[in-house]
């Protein structure tokens, strides 16, 4: 049993993860393009990214060497609960997950859902995530993200209060 909740609570944390490819350094996160990849920009609207924009910026926050409170910079209320991509590193290292980002689409106004392959336990699965628009970047959303945490891991986050 104790197993299965760990492999659940991956899951959750798996599905949390705006999170997904990069490299380089650890200093600081890494920049999303200032150009969406349609061809007109509108000033009003943020730049859409690209799934390897998002996988670069997940990776950047399940990196075990890059700060804690750098990491809450990718999760709506991450302050309140900076070592939660810290803890979800940890577990997808403990059990060999993958997790990539496939595609990108806006939904309007600051939103956007982003399709995610992951692998937990050689099994494959597919997860939307939602993003917002959040002092000036794109996070993973909040509301969801607590609501994975309180009803599918019966955990709780202080970014969830």
């Amino acid at each position: 049993m104790r197993g299965y909740v760990g492999a659940a609570l991956l899951a959750l944390l798996l599905m949390l993860l705006p999170v997904l490819g990069g490299c380089g350094s650890h200093n600081s996160a890494p920049a999303l393009s200032s150009q969406p990849p349609t061809s007109t920009i509108d000033p009003h609207h943020p730049p859409i990214p690209t799934p390897a924009e998002l996988n670069a910026m997940l990776q950047h926050a399940l990196d075990p060497n890059v700060p804690a409170q750098e990491k809450a910079q990718f999760l709506q209320g991450g302050e309140r609960d900076p070592g939660l991509f810290t803890r979800a590193g940890e577990a997808m290292r403990k059990y060999n997950a993958t997790i990539t980002i496939v595609s990108v689409t806006d939904t309007g106004n600051g939103t956007l859902n982003a399709g995610a392959d992951f692998t937990l336990n050689g099994q494959p699965n597919h997860a939307e995530i939602p993003f917002v628009w959040d002092d000036g970047r794109w996070k993973v959303q909040n509301k969801w993200a607590c609501g994975l945490i309180i009803n599918v891991a019966q955990s709780h986050s202080p970014a969830c209060t």
